[in-house]
C-alpha cells in the first residue's frame, strides 16, 4: 500500500529527544498541558491529510483515537461523551483493518 514502511524507534529517536527538550523547557515554563494538546492536534490533522492514508493504511482509525486524546488533554469534562465516541469509532475502524478477516479479503 503505497509508501507503507514501519518506523522503529531507532529511526525515530532525533526526533524523540527534540521533543523531549520541548517538553522539558514546556514543564519548566509551566505549558506542557499545551504542549501535549498541540502535538495531539498536530498528529490528528496529519491524519486527515491525502499523503496519511498512503503512509498509514488505517489512518483513519488513528485520526479518530487522536481527536480523543486531543480533547482528553483539553481537559474539558464536558467532552466526556464525544471522547468516548471518537475512541470506540477509533478502535472500530483499527478492529476492522487488523482482523484476520479483512487481511484475508
Amino acid at each position: 500500500m503505497g509508501n507503507h514502511r514501519i518506523v522503529t524507534r531507532k529511526d525515530s529517536e532525533e526526533f524523540q529527544s527534540k521533543l523531549g527538550q520541548l517538553a522539558d523547557s514546556c514543564r519548566e515554563k509551566g505549558t506542557l498541558q499545551e504542549l501535549m494538546v498541540a502535538m495531539a492536534t498536530i498528529m490528528q490533522r496529519e491524519m486527515t491529510g491525502p499523503q496519511a492514508a498512503r503512509i498509514l493504511p488505517h489512518a483513519g482509525g488513528v485520526d479518530y483515537i487522536m481527536r480523543a486524546v486531543e480533547h482528553t488533554l483539553r481537559g474539558d469534562p464536558t467532552m466526556n461523551f464525544y471522547v468516548l465516541q471518537k475512541l470506540d469509532a477509533g478502535v472500530d475502524c483499527l478492529n476492522n483493518w487488523l482482523s484476520p478477516k479483512a487481511a484475508a479479503a
